[in-house]
Formats: C-alpha cells, sequence, structure tokens
C-alpha cells in the first residue's frame, strides 16, 4: 500500500460500491434497521452488534452467535459449539440491549454420538448434553419472521443452522425466501459473508447488494480502521 504515496491511487468501481452499500447500513439506514447475525465467526460478529445497536430496532441471531449468547443466559448447551472466550462480552451486550437481541426460544437438535440423527425440536431451556443445537425450531423461525416484516433495512451476515446440511438449513431458508421477497423494493436488504451469499444464490434468492467483501465488511461496519482504505485517503491523490 506504500504504492499510494508515491502514484495515482482511487477507488475501483468495486470497492466505491462496497463502501457505498455499507455506509448505508453503518450511517444511512430507513428505520425500522433488523440485523439477523449468525454463522461460526462470532469474534467478527459480536462487535459489529456493538457498533449498531444504537441504531438497530432488532437484533435476531442464530448458529454459534445465538449460542454464545444463550450460554451467557446460563442455558444448558450439551454438544453445542460456541465461543467461550466471548461469553462475558456477550452477556454484557445482553445486559445493555436485551430489549433489542431476540435470542431462540426453541432449537433443532441432534445427538451427535449416535451413527443415525436423532433429530428432534426443543425450548433452550431443555438442551440435554448428549444434544447439539443445529438449526432454530419453528417458534424462533415464526417470531424473527415477524420482526423482518417490520423492517425497512436488513443486514444478514452469517447462515441460522448449520445450513451446509440440508436438514439443518431450514430457518435459514424460510428466512431468505421471505428477506428476498422483500427487498428490491420494500426494503433494502444487504447480505454478507462468503456462506451466507453462497447459501443465497444457491437457493436463488436475490437483494439488493450482496457484500463479498467478507471479513473486511465486518470490521468496517463495526468502526475499525482498514488499512486499504486509509492508504486512500491519505495517500497521493489526497494531497493534489
Amino acid at each position: 500500500m506504500a504504492v499510494t504515496r508515491y502514484l495515482p491511487s482511487y477507488a475501483g468501481l468495486f470497492l466505491q460500491s462496497e463502501v457505498r452499500a455499507l455506509e448505508k447500513i453503518k450511517h444511512h439506514s430507513s428505520a425500522p434497521l433488523v440485523l439477523i447475525i449468525g454463522g461460526s465467526k462470532v469474534a467478527d460478529k459480536l462487535p459489529v452488534i456493538q457498533k449498531l445497536l444504537p441504531r438497530a430496532q432488532k437484533i435476531l441471531v442464530g448458529g454459534l452467535v445465538a449460542n454464545t449468547f444463550l450460554a451467557a443466559q446460563k442455558k444448558p448447551m450439551g454438544k453445542s459449539g460456541f465461543s467461550k472466550e466471548l461469553v462475558s462480552m456477550a452477556a454484557k451486550i445482553l445486559k445493555s440491549a436485551s430489549r433489542k437481541i431476540i435470542l431462540p426460544q426453541d432449537v433443532v437438535v441432534d445427538i451427535v454420538s449416535t451413527k443415525k440423527k436423532e433429530i428432534t425440536v426443543v425450548e433452550t431451556a431443555r438442551v440435554k448434553s448428549n444434544q447439539r443445537i443445529s438449526d432454530l425450531g419453528a417458534k424462533t423461525i415464526n417470531e424473527y419472521a415477524a420482526e423482518i416484516k417490520k423492517a425497512k433495512t436488513i443486514l444478514w451476515a452469517g447462515t441460522l443452522g448449520i445450513a451446509e446440511e440440508p436438514v439443518y438449513a431450514h430457518a435459514s431458508l424460510a428466512l431468505g425466501r421471505l428477506v428476498s421477497g422483500m427487498a428490491l423494493g420494500r426494503v433494502f436488504a444487504l447480505v454478507g459473508g462468503g456462506d451466507t451469499v453462497g447459501f443465497f444464490h444457491q437457493h436463488k434468492l436475490w437483494v439488493d447488494y450482496f457484500s463479498l467483501a467478507g471479513g473486511a465488511s465486518l470490521k468496517f461496519l463495526a468502526g475499525e480502521r482498514l488499512p486499504g482504505l486509509e492508504a486512500l485517503k491519505t495517500g497521493w491523490f489526497s494531497r493534489r
């Protein structure tokens, strides 16, 4: 990036479109803004939730992000994955914004110790020691859908279950279809993250903008300084 100090340097069209779309979420979103945050990269997602809390009306969570919040509430996790080192951070977020963050009421679980999948739906307080949370249950899907229908702006980052396995993709698919049906006119919907974008494309679901910047988009939304953007701001072009 040192080259920007000595040669003409500009943001390309793709970078410009990424920044414009993310800026719309970060600073210029129409209310209500609803965040749908899932996936496995909890360390990337919690700072985004913190940064956008003042603007967001509701935050709907799934995947390991939801599991980490549930663990912060002392809910039984069984064999479910979650970020142990970020439970305290999740607890602080819940304490400051419990009315905005909606956690799952019920979840799809399977027993991981058997060769044959034994799948059932239980309340989050009733997950057994040999069970793994794999998707959201019907009550939770319906509650999330009701909040999504009120939105004018939607940010979706991360699938809501183990969506690479079709049997655990129900929540992501049902709510993805809802968001896709509302986008391109009724709301501004942005989907980010490679797995989530890939899931939408796989199921032919379309929204206003697909962010392909990966982790950089989450860092941008979380307010972190990005070296590439900073170089363009302080490089040759800015001194002309």
